[in-house]
C-alpha cells in the first residue's frame, strides 16, 4: 500500500481526467483501475457506483444533505451509532422537517429486531441508517434482515461498514443495501480516503452536495450540466495517491481473507476475555462471549480511571489502546457508563502479545487501583 502511494508521487503526480498529456492519461487509467478494484471488492454491479470521498463521516454527510427529503419523512438509527452516524441526522432534524427516530438496542448492545420492526411500521421512515459492526461492543447487527424489513416498508438503507470491512466480506448485491460506506484506514489503507457505494435506486434520489471542477460537462453564466456519476459526486482535485493506495489495500485484504482475519482476532479476544474477566471489578461493554465481539474488547475497571489505565499500558509496555467514550457519547450517557478502555485486536497481533498485555494489566491493577 505504501509503495502504491509512493509510486503515484514518483511516477505520476498528475491530475485525473483533466489533461491529455502522458502523465495525466496514466493517472486517469490508475484511478479507473482503482475504482474497478474497489468495485470488485464490494461486489458492485458497476465501478461507476463507487464514489470516492474522504472517509465514512464524509460519506454519511453526503447522504444526509444530498438525499431528496419530503416533508414528514423520518430517518431511523439505533442508539449505538458512532457520532458520525448520529450527529448529522440530529443536525438535519433540527433544521428541516425530517424526524430522527431512535431505536434502542438491548442492554448488552445487541440489535432489538422486534422493536425495530414496530418502530418501522409506526413511523414514516424513508431511510434506515445503521452500523453493521459496532466500534463500542464489537457485535454485529443482522444487516440482511434489517435491509429486507426496511425495503418491505418502502425505506432505503444506509450501512456504515467502517468497523465491519476488516472481518466481513462485502457483497452489496447480495446485501441489497442502497448505500454503503467505509474508510480506507479501517482496512490497512491510507487515512483521509473513503468509499460510498450507491445502488441504482440511490443514484436516482441523491444529489451531489459539492460542485466544482470535474463535476460538469458544461457551464453557462446561469446554469450548468452535470457529468454522470461518479464524476458528478467527486469535485475538484482528489487524493489520487490515497485512492491508488486504497485499492492496493483492498487487494491485500482479499489475499489475507476477511474470514481468516475474523477467526484470528476472535481467538485473541477469547484469550484476553478469559484472563481479564477473572479480575474483580472488570466489566465488559457488550456481549460477554468474545465470539459475538469479534476483535473488540471494551471494558472499564472499578476504581481505576480509563485514561490512567490507557496511559500506564502505553508507558509500561507500549500497549496502545483507546480510552474514553469511543465516539459514542450518546450511548454512554444514556446507559450511564463510565469512560472505557478499548482493546482492538488486528491480524498483526499475536497470542504472546495478549499474554503480555494481561500480565501488565494485572500488575497495573495491583499497584494503581
Amino acid at each position: 500500500m505504501i509503495d502504491a502511494i509512493t509510486s503515484y508521487y514518483s511516477d505520476l503526480s498528475a491530475c485525473h481526467g483533466r489533461a491529455q498529456h502522458t502523465l495525466a492519461k496514466m493517472t486517469t487509467e490508475a484511478i479507473a483501475e482503482a475504482r474497478k478494484a474497489l468495485g470488485d471488492f464490494i461486489g458492485s454491479p458497476s465501478p461507476n457506483q463507487v464514489i470516492f470521498c474522504r472517509n465514512t463521516t464524509d460519506a454519511i454527510n453526503r447522504v444526509v444533505f444530498g438525499f431528496r427529503w419530503n416533508e414528514g419523512d423520518s430517518v431511523l438509527t439505533t442508539d449505538l451509532e458512532h457520532n458520525s452516524n448520529l450527529l448529522p441526522w440530529q443536525f438535519l432534524a433540527q433544521r428541516r422537517r425530517v424526524r430522527h427516530v431512535l431505536v434502542p438496542t438491548h442492554r448488552n448492545g445487541t440489535f432489538d429486531f422486534a422493536l425495530f420492526r414496530t418502530v418501522l411500521h409506526d413511523s414514516k421512515v424513508r431511510l434506515v441508517s445503521t452500523l453493521w459492526t459496532s466500534n463500542v461492543t464489537g457485535s454485529d447487527f443482522p444487516v440482511h434482515d434489517i435491509v429486507e424489513e426496511a425495503h418491505r416498508h418502502g425505506a432505503l438503507v444506509l450501512l456504515d461498514a467502517a468497523q465491519a470491512v476488516l472481518t466481513h466480506p462485502i457483497d452489496v448485491q447480495e446485501l441489497q443495501c442502497d448505500f454503503l460506506c467505509f474508510s480506507a484506514h479501517k482496512m490497512f489503507g491510507p487515512s483521509g480516503v473513503g468509499l460510498l457505494y450507491l445502488s441504482d435506486r440511490a443514484l436516482d434520489i441523491l444529489d451531489p452536495v459539492f460542485l466544482g471542477g470535474d463535476t460538469v460537462e458544461d457551464v453557462e453564466v446561469t446554469s450548468y450540466t452535470l457529468l454522470s456519476p461518479p464524476q458528478s459526486f467527486e469535485p475538484g482535485i482528489q487524493d489520487y495517491a490515497g485512492i491508488i493506495g486504497f485499492a492496493e489495500a483492498s487487494r491485500f485484504l482479499k489475499r489475507l481473507g476477511q474470514y481468516a482475519v475474523r477467526d484470528h482476532v476472535v481467538a485473541l479476544n477469547r484469550l484476553a476475555t478469559e484472563r481479564l474477566l477473572q479480575v474483580a471489578g472488570v466489566d465488559v461493554i457488550g456481549p460477554v462471549d468474545p465470539e459475538k465481539r469479534g476483535g473488540i474488547l471494551n471494558l472499564f475497571v472499578e476504581g481505576l480511571d480509563a485514561n490512567t489505565l490507557a496511559r500506564l499500558l502505553n508507558d509500561i509496555a507500549q500497549i496502545m489502546v483507546r480510552a474514553g467514550r469511543q465516539c459514542a457519547h450518546a450511548y454512554y450517557n444514556a446507559h450511564n457508563l463510565p469512560d472505557s478502555v478499548r482493546f482492538s485486536f488486528g491480524p498483526y497481533n499475536t497470542l504472546d502479545e495478549v499474554r503480555t498485555m494481561c500480565e501488565v494489566f494485572g500488575t497495573i491493577l495491583k499497584y494503581y487501583r
